[in-house]
């Protein structure tokens, strides 16, 4: 079974929708998930059967196949005859695919359901193919910039323990001769000392 989006508009209800569609409340109730029949929701979108091989939804030579869609949001100024020739499709075929009960009443920020032909679908799937790998580039030099930025902070860091070492050796170094600087200079104080003394004895 075939589905197509209805997307519920100002004054509707299951009864009226399924009449439109030669459906049943009871299948859209079941089909939709449905916990309240009474109780449906203007722009709420609903799922609706249709026929699996309908000569509007476009059949090929390798059999029937339901239109490839895309998702459009209307802007200020727009109109369905604009958007169907933007698309290459038609104004009855959006009207059908979004439940449009006035075709000269649609509103700007309002999206909708857009068959596409066979051109229009390859070119929406090109530029879709073109987005995803300049975000898959652009993700690419976002990493090789990280992993530039963590080489140059390693380095920096190797150099910084590098000048830390060298630093600590020539304070260990620095240490060690001021020791043997004391020391010497104890030495000398004490020979200075013994000298004093003897003299200091030997004249008594």
């Amino acid at each position: 079974m075939a589905y197509e989006i209805y997307k519920v508009v100002a004054g509707d209800n299951l009864t009226k929708i399924s009449k439109k569609y030669g459906t049943t409340v009871a299948e859209l109730v079941k089909i939709n998930n449905i916990a309240n029949p009474n109780l449906i929701f203007v722009g709420q979108e609903l799922k609706i059967p249709v026929a699996d091989a309908e000569p509007a939804a476009a059949t090929t030579a390798a059999g029937a196949s339901t239109p490839a869609t895309t998702k459009y949001t209307i802007q200020p100024g727009d109109n369905l005859t604009k958007i169907a020739k933007q698309f290459g499709t038609t104004v009855e075929a959006l009207v059908r695919y979004n439940g449009i009960a006035n075709p000269n009443l649609i509103y700007a920020g309002h999206e909708l359901i857009v068959p596409l032909d066979e051109a229009h679908a390859a070119a929406v799937k090109a530029a879709e193919e073109a987005q995803k790998a300049s975000i898959a580039a652009a993700q690419e030099k976002a990493i090789a910039a990280a992993k530039a930025a963590a080489a140059a902070a390693a380095a920096a860091r190797t150099k910084v323990e590098a000048d830390e070492a060298k630093a600590s050796a020539a304070a260990a170094d620095f240490a060690a001769k001021t020791a043997k600087v004391e020391e010497k200079a104890e030495a000398k104080v004490e020979e200075t000392k013994k000298g004093f003394l003897g003299g200091l004895f030997g004249k008594k």
